[in-house]
């Protein structure tokens, strides 16, 4: 009996978990304001957080007297997005069917490296930049290719 074998001989988790997927570094979430605060001796309010793809400043009050007139929170939406998908096509000028709606950044980021790259694609990353696009590559078994800025980002 080896390693990847249980006694009754079926394979373990660890065995059946893709090599590409093993072999990825653990992933490092954003980092905290207040790290970053300190580490450049500044106070923490001086610290705009864009490595979350969030936004720091909340919603605009429409948006947030919008959500307060909502009333069904604990229904799923039409899981093909049709009346979304239609206002967004009459607004941008495009066919409904070529748009896409998702359930943030991380799901499309997501669906979109699954459906595009093969083991060994290049995917090229420019730090500091959203985790989750070398995260996902890697999944994928793509190459990630880091490309470093200098100081202003150029």
């Amino acid at each position: 009996m080896n390693d990847q074998e249980s006694r009754s001989g079926a394979l373990t988790a660890p065995s059946a978990v893709r090599r590409c997927v093993e072999a990825m570094a653990e992933y490092a979430g954003p980092v905290d304001p207040a790290q970053v605060a300190a580490r450049l001796g500044r106070p923490v309010e001086s610290i705009v957080k864009l490595d979350a793809n969030e936004n720091p400043y909340g919603p605009s009050p429409l948006v947030a007297e919008a959500l307060s007139q909502f009333q069904t929170y604990q229904t799923y939406p039409d899981a093909e997005q049709l009346a979304g998908r239609a206002l967004l096509a009459e607004y941008v000028g495009l066919p409904a069917e070529h748009l896409m709606l998702g359930n943030g950044a991380d799901e499309m980021i997501d669906l979109i490296m699954r459906t595009f790259l093969d083991a060994g694609d290049e995917v090229m990353d420019f730090p500091p930049s959203f985790g989750m696009y070398g995260f996902n590559a890697q999944l994928q078994d793509a190459r990630v290719v880091v490309v470093e800025r200098n100081e202003r980002f150029d």
